[in-house]
């Protein structure tokens, strides 16, 4: 079993709920004391405080745990907020079809055709390293992304390329 979780590289997501926790503030501010269209300005209040605490809850509060499992033929994403844990995704490796850089969905989708669902596990708001993991599930294609390191994505490639071999 290959067990790997990924680090926080940027503060991208803590500036961005910061700014956005401002512009909050400023909004329902102006709003109070009458300086422009108190609609519009408890409107925009309620919007970006909803993305701020989204982008914390989402990319500063929550890491992720992957883990690959060849002996149960299975990809697993663990995600932990605080002290709970919660299994995401548990995909059997017996449905994929290829591990690939990230790539323009276009592109993705000119080599392995439509692709049905995608989901993002990235502990960063704008990931430099991430892969997807592309599979078949219900006669349909999706695509996962997520964050691993170099030896992570060796032992995938390994095993996905054993399995085609079988087939």
């Amino acid at each position: 079993m290959i067990v790997y979780t990924p680090k926080r590289r940027n503060k991208a997501a803590v500036i961005i709920s910061l700014l956005l926790f401002i512009c909050t503030a400023a909004a329902l501010c102006f709003g109070v004391l009458g300086i422009g269209n108190r609609l519009v300005l408890q409107i925009v209040g309620t919007i970006s405080l909803t993305a701020g605490i989204f982008i914390t809850g989402r990319y500063s509060l929550c890491e992720f745990k992957y883990v690959l499992n060849p002996t149960n033929t299975e990809f697993s994403i663990i995600k932990k907020q605080g002290s709970k844990s919660k299994t995401m995704c548990n995909v059997s490796l017996e449905t994929g079809i290829a591990i690939v850089p990230k790539l323009k969905v276009s592109e993705l989708e000119k080599i392995y055709g439509t692709i049905t669902r995608r989901f993002n596990y990235c502990v960063n708001i704008f990931p430099i390293d991430s892969y997807y993991y592309v599979f078949k599930f219900h006669d349909g294609t999706h695509v996962i992304e997520f964050e691993p390191d170099e030896d992570f994505v060796n032992a995938f490639i390994k095993y996905i390329k054993l399995r085609l071999l079988e087939v």
